[in-house]
């Protein structure tokens, strides 16, 4: 006869063993983000079913997603877009073995017209731009910095920084029983 204790510690270390199993896949693995309509954010542990979510949602919402190596968040990719759909931003960020942000490159698209990239330098929760290229994308040529209007969005040069953190971080044996955890909006 099985007791509740030895249900309860069957469960335990199943779950354990899934996130040791989720950290510590060789080939990596990833999970997938949404920011909410009220500012909160959900992960999925599969893309799939966060793809259904975003396409039922009536606004286009941020996404993002974190791939994992070995047990440690190697990139964070976010994408943010406008509400007018004037622009939107693609942030690849590269994490170092200490998990913090090291290098951004960053891909901003205004409109159906004009694209930017830049590439930024990330040390002493500073970052530095290294580098910057407009071009028109039907001509493909270069624009002289300063003609393009950009959005000001920050770059992350802290790892708590990201909004989603503690659901690609401290919740990841919850995400993989569930599936699908949300965080409410912060105030």
């Amino acid at each position: 006869m099985v007791t509740k204790l030895q249900r309860g510690l069957v469960s335990i270390l199943v779950c354990c063993a899934a996130a040791v199993s989720f950290c510590q896949t060789r080939g990596g693995r990833s999970i997938f983000l949404l920011a909410g309509e009220n500012g909160g954010w959900c992960a999925f542990k599969n893309e799939r079913t966060w793809a259904s979510a975003k396409a039922s949602m009536d606004t286009v919402p941020d996404v993002a997603k974190v791939d994992y190596l070995n047990g440690q968040v190697t990139f964070v990719y976010v994408t943010t877009a406008d509400e007018t759909g004037d622009w939107t931003i693609y942030d690849k960020y590269v994490f170092d073995k200490n998990g913090q942000p090291t290098r951004l490159e960053r891909t901003i698209n205004i409109t159906d017209q004009m694209r930017e990239e830049q590439t930024w330098a990330i040390r002493n929760n500073k970052a530095v731009k290294e580098r910057s290229v407009g071009r028109s994308l039907s001509t493909h040529a270069v624009i002289p910095e300063g003609k393009i209007w950009l959005p000001d969005l920050p770059v992350i040069t802290r790892a708590r920084e990201f909004p989603f953190w503690t659901l690609a971080t401290e919740r990841t044996t919850e995400l993989l029983s569930k599936g699908r955890i949300c965080e409410p909006q912060k105030e």
